[in-house]
């Protein structure tokens, strides 16, 4: 009987590949490993909507036009969904970063989700169902990659190491403060681990790697250290090559005037357009926040809707708090209480300060069918933890919900 790696190697060698890379990092780097199971429902929407996919269209774009086109059924979209949202949610952390994640279990999902999809692509291909048994995940898949970036020299695997010795300097969920004295030494050496194949893999003009190893030194350095602009010139070199990520760390720093980049919003605005053309979450964010105020060029309410839905639909909190503003007061959308109040809820369900404050002041307004006094008191309590709502949140509970 054939098994899991068996079946997505014979359905497509890339698609084997994805699923074999997802699966066997699962232990060891569940983050990494999500990753790679974005990349493989990247390359399921290909397989199934050839020739209209386009290997640059964002993976959003791409599910989306499954459904429109009657391609795949609910279920189907169902599990690319989770792909797609676990993907982005492990490349791009930062972006929630109000809300703790459970990385094994999302690779989980995802390995069960990216199984489903392979017995659809057999389906499609044979017309019957196939019955596969779940290979063991293989424990040498680190020492396989390890092996690859020390005797090849391959900048990839340099860049995958570094990836997951960064991930292993970071336990999931946890504070340093709760880390012991071990786990604290091991995080030290993973991350100095990390820091070694990035480096080897940005000074090869590796574009992920230059990023990443960029993004470090400016991070542990002030703007008048010579490391600071080394970090940058890395990430300019990422950015020329068009990564998403380093394209909104130079439009977030052109927006501002950061080091060796001078405060030009246009310029910004510029490399915001670049980016949101993978459906980078921060970038559909802040673009909808430039268009809307008229930032960097000329207001465009329309579209900053549109970008802004994309980004709150990829799980952006910021975004999904934008686009509550929006609907509450019909600002470049059709006025709509109902569906500014569900995305003010789920900003705040991810920890967003301003959403949590908002949805208390909602509650306390009677805006939120079931909600009680007590339960704007406990979002109140919420936002107290954020600096900027510690004075307001205290005035509030002495002005708000009364004794019974």
């Amino acid at each position: 009987m054939i098994d899991d790696i068996e079946l997505a190697m014979v359905l497509d060698p890339e698609l084997g590949r994805l699923y074999e890379s997802g699966k066997n990092l699962s232990g060891e780097a569940p983050a990494l490993s999500l990753s790679h199971l974005r990349g493989f429902a990247h390359r399921f929407c290909t397989l199934v909507d050839e020739p209209n996919a386009q290997s640059s269209e964002p993976l959003a774009q791409k599910i989306r036009n499954l459904g429109t086109r009657g391609i795949a059924n609910r279920p189907v979209l169902s599990a690319l969904g989770v792909l797609h949202s676990n993907g982005n949610i492990a490349a791009h952390p930062e972006h929630h970063g109000y809300a703790s994640h459970d990385f094994g279990g999302m690779s989980k999902l995802s390995l069960d989700a990216a199984l489903r999809l392979l017995k659809e692509l057999y389906w499609r291909t044979h017309q019957v169902e196939v019955d596969c048994i779940v290979a063991p995940v293989k424990s040498n898949a680190l020492w396989q990659m390890c092996g690859k970036a020390m005797l090849d020299g391959d900048p990839e695997a340099m860049f995958q190491a570094g990836s997951y010795f960064m991930e292993c300097s970071s336990p999931a969920g946890r504070q340093p403060y709760e880390l012991s004295a071990r786990e604290c030494v091991a995080a030290e050496e993973s991350l100095e681990q990390a820091l070694f194949w990035m480096r080897r893999a940005a000074v090869k003009e590796h574009v992920g790697a230059s990023y990443s190893f960029g993004h470090h030194l400016v991070s542990e350095s002030t703007p008048t250290d010579p490391q600071h602009t080394r970090g940058q010139n890395f990430i300019a070199h990422a950015a020329r090559a068009d990564l998403p990520d380093a394209l909104v760390y130079v439009g977030n720093a052109y927006l501002h005037g950061n080091g060796i980049f001078q405060k030009d919003p246009a310029l910004a605005r510029e490399m915001y357009e670049k980016a949101v053309r993978s459906g980078h979450p921060e970038a559909l964010a802040q673009l909808g926040a430039m268009l809307s105020l008229g930032i960097g060029g000329i207001a465009d309410k329309a579209a900053a809707a549109r970008y802004t839905t994309e980004a709150a639909n990829a799980g952006d909190p910021q975004a999904q708090y934008n686009l509550s503003v929006m609907y509450l007061h019909g600002d470049g959308v059709q006025k709509d209480m109902a569906t500014g109040l569900t995305y003010l809820q789920e900003a705040a369900s991810q920890g967003y300060p301003d959403a949590i404050y908002n949805l208390a002041a909602s509650i306390e307004g009677g805006l939120i069918p079931g909600q009680s006094e007590l339960d704007a008191e406990e979002q109140y309590i919420r936002a107290l933890q954020f600096p900027d709502y510690r004075m307001v949140g205290r005035e509030s509970l002495r002005t708000g919900p009364k004794a019974a």
